[in-house]
């Protein structure tokens, strides 16, 4: 059984890959896409990330303030 499994996992390994370059569009190509960043510079950003009394305050006014704009788009 082992022998059998092991000789299929063989033959879709020896099989061609499909060409995809073709497949990528011209637009998808030059397209700007996000920078991958380090790991150890993600975790620096977020152990910099600052809480302060009004942390809470802005997020709410944030909020507020979403709300009211997805409110205008809804009754446009």
């Amino acid at each position: 059984m082992i022998r059998i499994l092991l000789l299929c996992f063989t033959l879709t390994a020896c099989t061609s890959f499909p060409d995809l370059d073709d497949t990528v569009t011209e637009r998808a190509r030059t397209s700007d896409y996000p920078r991958i960043l380090p790991l150890d510079q993600i975790v620096e950003q977020a152990n910099d990330t600052q809480i302060t009394p009004d942390t809470t305050a802005d997020l709410e006014d944030r909020a507020e303030r979403l709300r009211r704009r997805a409110d205008q788009m809804r009754n446009q």
